[in-house]
């Protein structure tokens, strides 16, 4: 909770080109980027490769979908993946729930006796639906921007004040929904990447059913 209300404090464009965006998700060069270094004497490039394979196999049911790129001569595998997160806001006697997907791409560069994990390439698709229905789909970054600068409607011209007023409170909560949501993605993000690093390092194995 006190996370959530330091940052509530800060702009959401407020970040440099390498550092945290909304002092929350690290970037690199302008973009939301994880990125982990993970050290293991001893342990061939081979070895490696097929502990990477191992956790994509109980990570994803469908390797078809999922694969983006799989190198084993050049020590490069790629999946597209995502996570839904579900919210909801009560407001003037209407709820509107909110279903976010958070699409990314995990690369791991492996050689021998060390890994990189990176996470890049994050994306939001954003449905909503209460007293009307929107979607969109757009970069984490542009997601930020866009509830930092949201764009006046043009019906606040002929509706008056009062749906000024509620549109504006409605963005507001809908930007404070949306830093929740972003922090239990980092999360995830997180998880992931100690998973990863779990079956690299040979900690976890993975358990195929036959």
């Amino acid at each position: 909770m006190q996370l959530f209300l330091f940052l509530l404090t800060i702009p959401f464009n407020s970040f440099s080109q390498d550092s945290l965006l909304y002092r929350l998700l690290p970037m690199k060069e302008g973009k939301v980027v994880y990125e982990r270094v993970i050290e293991i004497e001893g342990v061939s490039k081979n070895e490696l490769y097929t502990r990477t394979k191992n956790w994509s196999l109980s990570a994803f049911v469908s390797q078809k979908d999922a694969l983006q790129l799989d190198d084993k001569e050049a020590g490069v595998i790629a999946y597209k993946s995502f996570f839904k997160i579900f919210s909801s806001i009560p407001f003037k006697g209407t709820t509107f729930s909110t279903e976010r997907e958070f699409w990314h791409l995990i690369r791991i560069l492996i050689k021998d006796n060390k890994a990189k994990i990176i996470i890049s390439n994050v994306s939001v698709k954003e449905k909503y639906s209460g007293s009307f229905d929107y979607t969109s789909n757009r970069p984490i970054e542009e997601a930020f921007y866009a509830y930092d600068n949201p764009v006046e409607t043009p019906k606040s011209v002929w509706l008056g004040k009062k749906f000024e007023r509620d549109t504006k409170e409605l963005i507001e909560k809908q930007k404070k929904e949306f830093i929740t949501d972003c922090i239990k993605a980092h999360a995830e993000f997180e998880s992931t990447i100690s998973l990863i690093k779990d079956y690299i390092q040979g900690t976890k194995k993975a358990h195929l059913d036959f």
